[in-house]
């Protein structure tokens, strides 16, 4: 997760000094920056796909159509599905 808030950070400069047509700036952070810029999408699809995750094990949770051990399974699942994904950031 901190590299993940490194690689945002960078984008969020990047794309401030952009949006303030400060094209200069923006060129500098690009330069110093560009191996991150470059995650960054990757990034965001990882945290989108955690986000929808995370509403599943709620999901799963609240259930009252399940029992425990459903319960128990699908969350096991989910957890594996979760970290998975997390470590395919450090990757």
């Amino acid at each position: 997760y901190n590299q993940a808030e490194i690689i945002e950070q960078s984008y969020a400069s990047y794309h401030e000094a952009m949006k303030r047509g400060d094209i200069e700036k923006a060129k500098t952070i690009y330069e110093e920056e560009k191996d991150k810029l470059a995650k960054y999408s990757r990034v965001a699809g990882i945290k989108r796909t955690e986000s929808k995750i995370g509403a599943q094990i709620k999901m799963v949770t609240a259930s009252r159509a399940m029992t425990p051990d459903q319960k128990r399974d699908a969350l096991d699942e989910l957890y594996l599905m979760r970290d998975r994904v997390a470590r395919a950031l450090v990757d």
